[in-house]
């Protein structure tokens, strides 16, 4: 007779077991999402998939190191396989040929961040470079020709994207990326 013990045991590996395979199929999913705009999207469809599919990878990254998927793992191949789709074309023709059968994005574009974990947009790379060289959210907002709302909340949505909290780390983080001079 199966002890309490051994019944909990087995509801832990069989739960561990059904979230590793629903990460998996969410990573094959978010791939998708990620290749979808390069059949003949345009630009604001692959933007929006491009943020969709980084949040998306994120989501899923955070819940697997939650709960423990280590780097040999299904789950981490996974996840690397969708990194090296949102990153450069030349890591989506190697994924794509991955288990899940993809085609391979058509399209040659940088990856949308360089080297960042999170895409920012165009107007929020705008503000970053603002606010790097020494302008103000306001007076960043006068030379883009938005308001200095729109501008505030794209310069906090940059901050909250990289996990910076203050002014300085911007300006550095900006200048390490190349977005202003130094």
């Amino acid at each position: 007779m199966e002890s309490v013990h051994d019944r909990a045991q087995t509801l832990r590996d069989t739960s561990r077991q059904l979230r590793s395979e629903l990460l998996k199929t969410i990573c094959s999913t978010i791939r998708i999402v990620a290749t979808f705009p390069n059949c003949k999207g345009g630009d604001r469809l692959e933007e929006s998939c491009q943020r969709t599919a980084w949040k998306g990878y994120n989501l899923i990254r955070n819940l697997a190191s939650r709960d423990g998927f280590g780097t040999g793992d299904d789950v981490a191949q996974s996840l690397e396989s969708v990194r090296a789709v949102l990153m450069s074309p030349a890591g989506a023709d190697e994924a794509a040929n991955v288990s899940t059968g993809l085609c391979a994005p058509a399209s040659t574009q940088s990856p949308p961040f360089e080297m960042g974990l999170e895409p920012l947009s165009k107007r929020e790379i705008e503000v970053l470079k603002h606010v790097a060289e020494g302008q103000s959210t306001k007076q960043a907002a006068a030379i883009m020709g938005i308001t200095f709302k729109t501008a505030s909340c794209h310069r906090q949505h940059v901050m909250a994207k990289l996990g910076i909290h203050d002014t300085a780390s911007l300006v550095r983080y900006a200048i390490r990326r190349g977005i202003a001079a130094a």
